[in-house]
């Protein structure tokens, strides 16, 4: 979910103040997603670490919100690619 690496360079240095309120209002977002959504909750799938890396494509695709399908299309394919 890191838009790039000037900000991934930030979150490796500890320097959460310097992010964006967007940035971390997404990521509070995603992490409250995987922690609740009854999609991640799954007995099968509970607490390994498939769950963590699934939370992120499925908040991007059900919930977050885009300005239009482009946009939503876009954002789905970078997180395939592991851009």
């Amino acid at each position: 979910m890191v838009p790039n690496k000037e900000v991934l360079q930030n979150i490796e240095a500890g320097k959460e103040d310097e992010l964006s309120t967007c940035l971390r209002n997404m990521s509070k977002a995603a992490v409250e997603y995987a922690m609740t959504n009854e999609s991640q909750l799954l007995e099968t799938t509970r607490g390994i670490l498939f769950d963590a890396y699934n939370a992120v494509p499925s908040y991007l695709q059900n919930i977050r919100t885009y300005k239009n399908e482009e946009a939503k299309l876009k954002s789905c394919c970078l997180v395939v690619q592991g851009k």
